[in-house]
């Protein structure tokens, strides 16, 4: 099972869908490039949820926590999970509606305009830097990784995706050098004098991973996830307009539901990677 930019299938994000929909109608899972595709909700719950015959560790980089297992990953999940409860979510609010205002206004009228371009990347890249304490003056150059990730990405070659994400993991030891200098209060800091498993503290290495999740990750999920809500909008002109409505009279939860609905309607992860830990009979094909 892969992530569909690490399958050189030759679809782009629609023709993926529409083909494992086709698929799906044949078989529970299927092969392509190398890669299992499993497609039936029966052998994905059973691929998710079978911690001993698959593993999260697809990759010899380890991600925190996407790549652990068992305690492992409840150990530091646990940890991730302190920076994102909902009363500390619920203080960024304030600073994502002031970029989000700040970008749509700025936006040309009465022109075509890129959506994950022009609202998804710059709200993602400011909202993020925000929260960890980044520096604004950083969002060139982080717009300028997001864009050669992705190409070195598409592009298929492993030396050029290693070297793209080694630039990025630089990028945050150069910040977090600057705080051991001069401390500040902010959330890139906190890891800094954070612990885990029984108040270890964190090692640099398992700094720089969690950041790399946090951002080299979410900035194109965000971005991706902007994209898939106003597009949903623009094409559903009745639904946009329950939407105004709900905007028009704050409510608040519901307009969460909905935003969580369109994504799910329309989810930019169209897969999640597992690899087999041995051999294992999933929808009667034999994968290891």
């Amino acid at each position: 099972m892969g992530d569909p930019a690490e399958i050189d299938s030759g679809h782009n994000w629609e023709d993926q869908r529409s083909t494992y929909d086709a698929l799906r109608a044949t078989c529970a899972v299927a092969r392509e490039d190398g890669t299992w595709l499993v497609l039936r909700h029966a052998e994905v719950v059973a691929a998710a949820t079978d911690a001993e015959a698959f593993s999260s560790k697809v990759t010899a980089r380890r991600a925190i926590p996407n790549s652990l297992d068992g305690t492992d990953h409840a150990a530091y999940r646990a940890l991730v999970d302190r920076y994102l409860t909902e009363e500390r979510v619920a203080r960024e609010e304030p600073q994502c509606r002031a970029h989000a205002a700040a970008i749509v206004d700025a936006l040309p009228r009465g022109e075509t305009v890129k959506t994950i371009a022009q609202i998804g990347t710059p709200y993602a890249v400011r909202t993020q830097s925000t929260w960890l304490g980044w520096p604004a003056d950083l969002e060139e150059e982080l717009i300028a990784w997001i864009r050669d990730n992705h190409a070195a990405t598409r592009s298929g070659d492993r030396q050029r995706t290693a070297e793209v994400a080694e630039r990025f993991d630089q990028m945050i030891r150069v910040l977090l050098e600057t705080r051991r200098g001069a401390p500040t209060t902010d959330v890139t800091s906190e890891l800094l004098n954070d612990t885990v498993e029984g108040g270890r503290p964190l090692t640099t290495e398992e700094i720089v991973s969690i950041l790399r999740n946090w951002t080299a990750g979410d900035l194109g999920s965000l971005a991706t996830s902007v994209g898939v809500i106003v597009h949903f909008l623009a094409t559903n002109p009745n639904i946009q307009r329950d939407v105004r409505t709900l905007v028009a009279a704050s409510d608040r939860a519901a307009l969460a539901a909905a935003a969580e609905e369109i994504l799910r309607i329309d989810d930019p992860f169209v897969s999640n990677r597992r690899v087999a830990t041995r051999a294992v009979n999933l929808g009667g094909e034999e994968i290891a």
